[in-house]
């Protein structure tokens, strides 16, 4: 995914954001080194993706109950259930690794982009 095309899912917030280029980035370099044949790689990035998005689901969580964020429990339904396909998924093909980066985006599109207004909303009442 470009720079360009991921401006329409940015939540501005900025280390939120970082989280989801970086997962991003390393599923599409997956897809890379899928279509150069190199199992190898794709298994590594995709390791290295996986544990990003642990990494970055711990860190969202903790900052949607600090911002009080009211919908956080379907936010977390969605994070175990995407979890649950990222540590089932065993075949390493663009076409697979193109169908879990294109489920992380309608994460962002759906879930992230409704605290990211929850909070902005909050910030400007608070101003």
């Amino acid at each position: 995914m470009d720079q360009a095309s991921f401006q329409h899912y940015l939540t501005y917030v900025s280390d939120k954001d970082d989280e989801h280029r970086r997962i991003l980035e390393l599923f599409n370099q997956c897809i890379t080194a899928c279509k150069a044949k190199d199992q190898t790689l794709a298994k590594k990035l995709l390791a290295e993706a996986i544990v990003s998005w642990e990494e970055h689901v711990i860190k969202e969580e903790a900052f949607m109950r600090e911002i009080k964020f009211p919908y956080i429990g379907s936010h977390q339904e969605d994070h175990v259930a995407f979890s649950k396909r990222l540590h089932n998924f065993t075949y390493e093909s663009e076409y697979a690794i193109q169908e879990i980066t294109t489920r992380l985006i309608t994460h962002i599109d759906h879930y992230d982009l409704q605290y990211a207004k929850w909070y902005k909303d909050s910030k400007n009442k608070s101003e």
